[in-house]
C-alpha cells in the first residue's frame, strides 16, 4: 500500500486524556507507525488565541474556518478523516479528490431517540433547572443550534464518500435513513496496544470490594443515580471503596450527587494524565457504568482491559462491547436493582470465579486493538482509492 497523506479535522482541543481528542491521537500514533504523513486541524489551530464571547455569538463558526483552510490545503491530502459536523461541504468546494471520510464519535441522532425516551427523558426534565443557562432565551437560542446542527449533521453525511458507524444501532438509523450500505463502514474505537499490554498484566487476585465509576460527569452517564447504586449495594456488601474517576468536576460538585452518610466510602479523582489510569483502577474489582447511550464506550473497555467487569446498561456501545463477553452484565436501562444485583453477584464470587471472568474481559479487550482498528481503516481507505 502506498504511503498517504491523511488529515484529520475536529473542532476539539488536541490531546490524549479523554474522549474524542484521544481516538483522533490514538489514530495519528498508528498511522504514522505504518508510515503514513498525518496533519491535524483541531481547536487550537481554529482559534489560536480562543474564542472570545464576540466570536461564540456572531464570528465565523468552526466548520467555516475549517472550509478556508481546507480551500489552501484540502489538495496535498489522501485522505480527510472529518470529525461529524465539521466538513459539510461537497468535495467540490475545495477542490479535494482523495477519500472524505465522516467520522462518528456517537451519532446525535441516535442520542436523541434515548433523550425522548425514559429513562433519561426523566432525568433530562427532572434535572431541567440545574442545567446550565435553561432560560428562556437560552432556550431558543439553543434550539437554533440544534436545528442548525441538525442541517450541518445531515450534509456533512451527505458529501461524505465514506459514512462512518461507531455501533451497531448507529450502522441501523443511517442505513434506514437513506445511506447506501457501500457507503457505510461499522468499525469500532480501539485501545492502545501499550495500554492493553500493560493492563492485561494487572495481577487481579484477593481484592477488596472496591467499585469503579470511569465516566465524564454529566446526566448522560448516569451520575443521578450513582447515589441511589451505592446505598443498595452496600445495604448487601461491605464496600470499602466507591472511586469516581475523571469528569474533570471538582469534589465539591461531584459530592451534591451523594448524602453525606457514604462520604466516608468515596474516591475522588476529578482528573488525571492517561498514564495514570491502570495504577488508578488497580484496586478495582467491579466497575459501574449507567450511561443512557454511548457511541461506544471506552471507559468501558479500558476497564475490562485491567481484568475488571463492567456493569452497564443495554445501550448503543456498551452493548457492542459487552454482548460477545458476557450478556448478563447488560441490564435494562434504570433498572438500579438488577444492576445493583449483578455488581454484588460480581463481589461475592468464589476467587477462582472471579479470576476466570476477569480473564475473560482482558481477552475481549484485546479485541480492540487500536492497532487492528487502524489496519481496518487503512483497508478501507485503499478500496476507496482504488475504486
Amino acid at each position: 500500500m502506498k504511503k498517504l497523506k491523511i488529515l484529520l479535522v475536529s473542532r476539539h482541543f488536541w490531546g490524549n486524556n479523554m474522549g474524542i481528542p484521544k481516538v483522533f491521537f490514538d489514530f495519528k500514533h498508528e498511522y504514522e507507525l505504518k508510515g503514513h504523513q498525518v496533519d491535524t486541524l483541531s481547536y487550537e489551530d481554529l482559534y489560536p488565541k480562543g474564542q472570545s464571547i464576540f466570536d461564540k455569538v456572531v464570528g465565523p463558526v468552526y466548520h467555516e474556518l475549517i472550509l478556508k483552510y481546507l480551500k489552501i490545503n484540502a489538495s496535498k491530502y489522501d485522505i480527510i478523516e472529518a470529525n461529524y459536523k465539521c466538513v459539510p461541504y461537497p468535495k467540490t468546494a475545495f477542490n479535494f479528490d482523495g477519500v472524505l471520510l465522516f467520522r462518528s464519535h456517537g451519532l446525535p441522532q441516535v442520542y436523541k431517540i434515548y433523550e425522548d425516551i425514559p429513562p433519561y427523558k426523566n432525568v433530562l426534565e427532572d434535572h431541567h433547572e440545574s442545567i446550565r443557562f435553561k432560560t428562556r432565551i437560552g432556550n431558543i437560542y439553543r434550539g437554533i443550534q440544534r436545528k442548525v446542527g441538525l442541517k450541518e449533521l445531515n450534509a456533512s453525511i451527505e458529501h461524505a464518500d465514506i459514512v462512518h458507524a461507531l455501533n451497531g444501532a448507529e450502522y441501523k438509523f443511517l442505513s434506514e435513513n437513506g445511506v447506501p450500505k457501500e457507503r457505510l463502514v461499522l468499525l469500532p474505537n480501539g485501545l492502545e496496544d501499550k495500554y492493553i499490554e500493560e493492563a492485561t498484566a494487572l495481577n487481579v487476585e484477593n481484592k477488596g470490594n472496591n467499585i469503579s465509576f470511569l465516566a465524564s460527569w454529566t446526566l448522560r452517564k448516569g451520575i443521578t443515580e450513582l447515589n441511589e447504586i451505592l446505598n443498595t449495594i452496600a445495604s448487601e456488601v461491605e464496600v470499602e471503596e466507591f472511586h469516581l474517576l475523571g469528569g474533570y468536576q471538582s469534589k465539591e460538585v461531584v459530592l451534591r450527587q451523594f448524602k453525606k452518610e457514604n462520604y466516608s466510602k468515596l474516591k475522588i479523582t476529578p482528573k488525571f494524565e492517561q498514564v495514570e489510569l491502570i495504577p488508578l483502577l488497580s484496586n478495582s474489582k467491579v466497575g459501574v457504568f449507567p450511561s443512557y447511550v454511548e457511541g461506544f464506550g471506552l471507559a468501558v473497555l479500558e476497564q475490562l482491559a485491567c481484568g475488571i467487569p463492567v456493569v452497564a446498561y443495554r445501550v448503543p456501545g456498551p452493548t457492542d462491547i459487552l454482548e460477545e463477553l458476557d450478556s448478563s452484565l447488560l441490564i435494562q436501562s434504570g433498572d438500579i436493582d438488577s444492576l445493583t444485583k449483578k455488581v454484588v453477584e460480581i463481589l461475592n464470587m468464589p476467587e477462582a470465579e472471579y479470576k476466570k471472568l476477569a480473564f475473560r474481559c482482558k481477552e475481549r479487550a484485546k479485541v480492540y486493538s487500536m492497532r487492528k482498528v487502524a489496519e481496518q481503516f487503512l483497508e478501507v481507505y485503499k478500496e476507496a482509492l482504488e475504486a
